[in-house]
């Protein structure tokens, strides 16, 4: 890059910083935030209404028993048992789970080369 150009560059960039907005535009600026602050109030409040009743709606829609929540599919095929005999099938179906965190890199290697 030669050094005209670089001092045109220069000189560029310091008129460009240097620039300001004319006063109209400042007032138009401030005119128009000023029309626009009481329309944005309407639609807000429209928004915050349907917002409301979608709540309303989806919490009426609720069920209100907490014993319609789901239930697991082993307490379901139970229905006809004696009360607890499907929470101690349960727990039994959940003893027998391989639930033990993966082994790390080095356990495995000395778990398969140990003579």
């Amino acid at each position: 890059m030669s050094d005209d150009l670089l001092d045109q560059l220069v000189v560029l960039y310091r008129t460009a910083a240097r620039e300001t907005a004319a006063p109209q535009m400042d007032d138009r600026v401030l005119r128009y935030a000023r029309q626009r602050e009481f329309r944005g109030l309407g639609i807000g409040a429209i928004g915050l209404g349907l917002a409301l009743a979608a709540s309303m709606l989806l919490w009426v829609s609720m069920p209100r028993d907490p014993g319609v929540a789901l239930a697991s599919p082993v307490a379901m095929d139970m229905t006809s048992a004696a009360p607890g005999y499907s929470e101690g099938r349960t727990q039994s179906y959940l003893m027998q789970m391989d639930v033990r965190p993966p082994d790390s890199p080095v356990a495995q290697y000395l778990r398969q080369h140990t003579p």
